[in-house]
């Protein structure tokens, strides 16, 4: 019992023992920023402008990430957008059901010079058994319009060459008109095509 006294004398401030409101305002402060510091996003930049986001993504580590967010909508539409990934011209599906942006392993042996992939992770989807393995990469090049931006992608099994998922959407600020099938971003109006559904979605992640 003493020496634990001792380590509590060290670690904690010397008003401790005599100010009691203090104390518990001291424990929600020092839970506060752990809890920020443990959950900060690494994709935090800057949104909306046009250039790179400069963020430095190599101290990250992931074992798990979810594709479909369970506490989200249940029915989410998508649509079909050109977009530049390193230089390539590919069309994406504009996903407001993925948390993340995925590209698909045949679509990645397309880039040059190739992606150079972290460890691996695990991709979750909607249904409680739907994972697959997958892994990640960082700061690669996603353009969109005039806007371009450099992101953490997950490279999976999929069979859509591309998923932007709400990561990257959230990040620019993009404003999605499903009515007159358009993604606004930094001013520019983006023209897209085909809606397709989440069920879909689904299925592209089981296949």
């Amino acid at each position: 019992m003493e020496v634990v006294k001792k380590i509590k004398e060290q670690i904690l401030p010397s008003w401790w023992k005599t100010n009691l409101w203090t104390q518990k305002e001291y424990l929600v402060k020092k839970k506060s920023s752990m809890f920020t510091s443990q959950h900060e996003k690494p994709n935090a930049c800057k949104a909306g402008l046009t250039g790179t986001c400069k963020q430095n993504f190599e101290g990250l580590k992931i074992s798990e990430v979810s594709v479909n967010d369970s506490y989200g909508p249940t029915v989410a539409a998508s649509l079909i957008l050109n977009v530049k990934i390193n230089g390539v011209d590919v069309d994406a599906v504009v996903d407001t059901a993925a948390q993340v942006t995925i590209i698909s392993e045949k679509f990645m042996k397309k880039l040059q010079p190739p992606l150079e992939l972290k460890s691996s992770v695990t991709l979750k989807g909607a249904g409680a058994e739907n994972k697959i393995k997958a892994r990640y990469a960082n700061r690669v090049s996603i353009r969109m319009g005039k806007t371009e931006t450099k992101w953490q992608i997950i490279v999976a099994d999929i069979t859509d060459s591309v998923l932007l998922g709400l990561d990257i959407l959230q990040h620019l600020k993009a404003v999605i008109d499903l009515a007159n099938y358009t993604v606004k971003i930094n001013n520019q109006t983006l023209h897209a095509s085909a809606v397709k559904s989440n069920k879909q979605r689904n299925e592209s992640l089981q296949s």
